[in-house]
């Protein structure tokens, strides 16, 4: 899968995310910004609408496997969020 300017964006903001919510409570505003982004990730690597229950399961599973077969990159993106983080 061709990874796009745009996924890494949003992939690079999830994890983000994903590392705030692990280490302090996040704001109102902040939960709804990550489900926001949560959506658009599980989207734009799944081609479905995760606005539908039935199509929100699939993406998230097709995500999964996106991860999976993506382990460098996530791993890397999940470094690069916590480096970020841990520095601000």
């Amino acid at each position: 899968m061709f990874i796009s300017a745009a996924l890494l964006e949003l992939l690079s903001v999830y994890y983000m995310c994903d590392y705030i919510a692990t280490t302090r409570p996040v704001s109102q505003d902040e939960a709804a910004m990550c489900m926001s982004v949560y959506t658009d990730v599980k989207a734009e690597i799944s081609g479905l609408n995760p606005n539908e229950p039935k199509q929100n399961i699939e993406a998230y599973l097709i995500w999964k496997e996106w991860e999976k077969d993506n382990a460098e990159l996530v791993k890397e993106l999940k470094e690069n969020a916590k480096e970020v983080l841990d520095n601000n």
